[in-house]
């Protein structure tokens, strides 16, 4: 008799431990994304600046805007990716931390890629030295004062527009692409030189041009920053 309780306990005992080891193998399926039903806690950014460099040049990035943990480290870097939340332009919270997780469509999202700039021409030059041979004639009226261009079928830049500001030494331009062909352009992409040695590549959503003007206002004076030791 007291064998057969102890074997009972024991298969019990045996039972739980292996439901219990069940549960922690369901429990690790859930949360390492697979099924994303538990999400696990993001882990908090800061916004003190990491001093990096970049092509020779010193930049101090607040953690929270550099988009990947293995370019939140001091020292030297090919190149960095950062992502700002519209509207506000503010980095990664705790609280925020989903939204730096959807889709670049959505348009929530500012991302800024900086890389050196080597010879490369930024967006308003290609415009006045190479772009013009490209597109065709015809103009419409963009967003909020912009003029837009498509260009030719028979170039490698067709299905996309080039969105520019009319009578500006130096306008600000973009060029603007669709998902998929004969759809509207959702993203917009401009290159900004930020020295003789950098470039900044910025993509945002189309729908922000209606505020261009700020926008580019608030974003110039952020890469400015990045270039002030704090």
């Amino acid at each position: 008799m007291v064998l057969q309780r102890l074997r009972h306990a024991t298969i019990g005992l045996g039972l739980g431990l292996a439901a219990l080891a069940v549960a922690g193998l369901l429990y690790d399926w859930l949360t390492d994304g697979r099924l994303g039903l538990i999400a696990t806690p993001p882990a908090p950014l800061g916004t003190a600046p990491v001093a990096v460099v970049v092509a020779g040049e010193n930049l101090w990035i607040p953690a929270n805007l550099i988009r990947f943990s293995a370019e939140r480290r001091a020292g030297a870097h090919d190149r960095l990716d950062l992502a700002l939340l519209l509207p506000d332009l503010t980095g990664q919270t705790a609280e925020t931390a989903p939204e730096f997780l959807r889709p670049a469509r959505d348009g929530r999202l500012v991302f800024i890629t900086i890389a050196p700039a080597g010879e490369a021409l930024d967006t308003a030059q290609m415009l006045a030295t190479i772009y013009q041979r490209y597109l065709d004639p015809a103009t419409a009226p963009g967003p909020a004062g912009l003029i837009r261009q498509t260009f030719k079928p028979d170039t490698s830049y067709a299905g996309d527009e080039l969105v520019f500001e009319p009578g500006s030494v130096h306008p600000f331009a973009a060029r603007c692409f669709a998902e998929s062909s004969g759809q509207p352009p959702v993203t917009c992409m401009r290159d900004v030189r930020l020295s003789g040695k950098l470039m900044a590549t910025i993509r945002l959503p189309y729908r922000q041009l209606d505020t261009w003007s700020d926008l580019t206002e608030r974003l110039d004076a952020i890469l400015s920053g990045f270039r002030q030791p704090h």
